[in-house]
């Protein structure tokens, strides 16, 4: 098992910082209490991440005014999932923050399952309290919680093109939140926000979502 914790960074990464493409995924780690100047608290990658993320548990992380990805930040697409990880209490700051936990700019692929996002925060007007997708997103969510967080729009997760092609496996989404701030008249999408794409959903249980003004639940 592998630990970083309470490291900074004045840029992005505040503990690792990759400018080119990180292969081998995040594998049985744990990164807590780490913070960046600008995006990915804990972890920056500006090219693309392969080999998903296993067992890894990101808590209490934060990204700077502006930056996006208040755990981890991708600029490029990232592969390989999302499984047995948990991310908790991380923040994208101030500003247009994206995605609380997690923002990827690139297709996002292989889903997420059997994982937890709790009490993630997207910055002032920020979208997806824990997921913020820029691209396409593939390989559905299975067994997953999301529960307790919050955005302007999306409160658990929001995805800009495309859809989520499937929801499953008694996925949870509990007490999300989309709120209306800085003078916005509403939040969208109390759990689930896409921008342009089609949602479906076999086995699932959404309670408690809350979206100022518009639905509470899945929106597009």
């Amino acid at each position: 098992t592998s630990n970083f914790a309470e490291n900074t960074a004045t840029g992005s990464g505040g503990a690792v910082m990759v400018v080119n493409d990180f292969t081998g995924g995040i594998h049985d780690s744990m990164l807590t209490h780490n913070s960046a100047g600008a995006s990915g608290g804990a972890v920056m990658v500006r090219g693309n991440f392969s080999g998903g993320l296993v067992g890894a548990q990101f808590d209490a992380n934060q990204s700077g005014p502006g930056g996006h990805g208040g755990a981890m930040a991708v600029n490029g697409a990232f592969d390989g999932g999302i499984t047995n990880s948990i991310f908790d209490s991380n923040i994208s700051a101030t500003g247009p923050g994206n995605g609380g936990a997690l923002s990827v700019d690139g297709a996002f692929s292989n889903g997420i399952t059997n994982s937890t996002f709790q009490n993630n925060k997207a910055g002032n007007e920020g979208l997806g309290g824990a997921v913020y997708l820029a691209d396409t997103f593939s390989g559905g969510i299975t067994g997953s919680q999301f529960e307790g967080n919050q955005a302007l729009s999306g409160g658990a997760i929001y995805l800009h093109n495309g859809g989520i092609d499937n929801i499953g496996g008694q996925s949870l989404f509990d007490g999300n939140v989309a709120t209306a701030l800085n003078g916005r008249s509403s939040g969208a999408g109390g759990a689930i926000a896409l921008n342009d794409g089609d949602l479906t959903i076999s086995s699932a249980v959404f309670m408690r979502n809350k979206a100022v003004g518009e639905a509470g639940d899945p929106s597009s």
